[in-house]
C-alpha cells in the first residue's frame, strides 16, 4: 500500500466498525465453547486399584497406604525455591508401578474418558468418534506441594486433551485454575470425594498448594486417531446470521474505504502445520470456520488457512 493511501477519517472509520462488528461476532461464538469442565464423579469406582511392592490399596485412600507408595515413587521436580530447600512434596508413578486389576475398569475408564469429550465438545450424544485414555502417571501431593508443570502430561501423537481422576482422599488446598485467552475457570476437587477434570493440551493451568493432607491423581491423555468432524450441536443460527451480516459490511466496502484486501482471525487453539485443516481443528475453531465459509459462499470473500510469518518488523 503506498504511503498516506486512505487517510480519510470517514474511510478508515467505515473499516474499523465493520472489522469490529465481526470481530464482536467472533467473539460470540467462541465464548458459547468449553475448553475446561469438571464433574463430580458419583458412583463408586471400581475396587482393585494395586500398586505393585505395596499391594492392594483401599478406598478412600489413606495416609499409610500413601505413605508406602510415596516411598515406591519419584520425587516430582517443583520451582528452584522449593528444589532448593526440598519441600516440593510432590511424588508421581509410572503406569508400569500400578494397575486397576477389576475387570470393569476400563468399561469405567471409557465412560469417563467419552463423557470428558462430550463436555469440551468433541463428541455429541450419537458420536461414534472413538477415544482412547492413555494413561500418563500417578501424582501424590502432599502439604505445600506445588510440582513444576502441575498437572501437565508427556504427549503423545494424536493429544487433544488431558483428562485428571482424583481419587478419594481427605485433603484441603489444590484447587485447579484453568486459563485460555482471557478466560479463567476455578475448580475445587478436595471439595468431592472424587471427581474428574479435562482441559483442551493447549490450555494453561495452575495447581494451588495442598494445605493438608494427601491428594492422589491419575493423570490420561485423551486421544483420536480420527477427525473431529462437526463439533457438539450448539445453535449457531443467531451467531452464523451475525458473522455473516458483519462480513457482508466489510467486503462490500469500496476498495477505497478498506485499507487492505484481507483480514486475520487467529484460531483458538494451536495447530502444527500437518493438522492445520478442518479435520483436525478443535470444536470452537471448526465452527467459527463452518461459520465463515458459510458466509463467505454468498461473498466475493475466500477463506483459507495459512501459518502466517512476519517478515516486515513495521506490521
Amino acid at each position: 500500500m503506498a504511503p498516506g493511501a486512505n487517510t480519510d477519517p470517514s474511510r478508515t472509520q467505515e473499516e474499523k466498525e465493520a472489522k469490529e462488528q465481526l470481530a464482536h461476532a467472533l467473539e460470540q461464538l467462541e465464548i458459547s465453547f468449553s475448553y475446561a469442565a469438571f464433574e463430580e464423579i458419583k458412583d463408586a469406582l471400581p475396587i482393585g486399584l494395586t500398586v505393585f511392592g505395596v499391594g492392594d490399596l483401599d478406598m478412600p485412600l489413606n495416609e499409610d497406604d500413601l505413605h508406602r507408595v510415596i516411598a515406591l515413587s519419584r520425587p516430582r521436580r517443583g520451582n528452584s525455591r522449593q528444589a532448593r530447600l526440598g519441600t516440593c512434596n510432590a511424588w508421581e508413578l509410572d503406569p508400569e508401578q500400578f494397575a486397576f486389576l477389576d475387570p470393569v475398569w476400563d468399561g469405567h475408564l471409557y465412560g469417563l474418558a467419552h463423557g470428558a469429550a462430550r463436555k469440551l465438545g468433541i463428541l455429541s450424544v450419537d458420536s461414534a468418534l472413538r477415544i482412547e485414555a492413555q494413561l500418563d502417571k500417578m501424582l501424590i501431593c502432599g502439604e505445600g506441594a506445588i510440582p513444576d508443570r502441575s498437572l501437565s502430561t508427556n504427549k503423545s501423537p494424536n493429544t487433544f486433551a488431558t483428562m485428571a481422576i482424583f481419587l478419594p482422599s481427605t485433603y484441603q488446598g489444590g484447587e485447579i485454575d484453568v486459563r485460555f485467552g482471557t478466560g479463567v475457570q476455578s475448580f475445587e476437587p478436595s471439595k468431592h470425594d472424587q471427581s474428574i477434570c479435562c482441559w483442551f493440551s493447549d490450555v494453561k493451568h495452575d495447581l494451588r498448594p495442598i494445605s493438608s493432607g494427601y491428594s492422589c491423581v491419575l493423570l490420561y491423555n485423551l486421544t483420536t486417531k480420527e477427525g473431529f468432524g462437526a463439533p457438539y450441536p450448539y445453535d449457531f443460527s443467531t451467531a452464523g446470521h451475525a458473522i455473516g451480516e458483519a462480513l457482508a459490511l466489510w467486503a462490500n466496502l469500496d476498495c477505497s474505504k478498506r485499507q487492505g484486501n484481507f483480514l486475520l482471525h487467529p484460531l483458538r487453539h494451536d495447530y502444527c502445520q500437518p493438522s492445520l485443516s478442518p479435520e483436525g481443528l478443535k470444536p470452537v475453531d471448526l465452527a467459527i470456520t463452518q461459520q465463515l465459509i458459510e458466509a463467505a459462499s454468498e461473498l466475493p470473500v475466500e477463506v483459507l488457512f495459512a501459518h502466517p510469518e512476519r517478515n516486515d518488523p513495521t506490521i
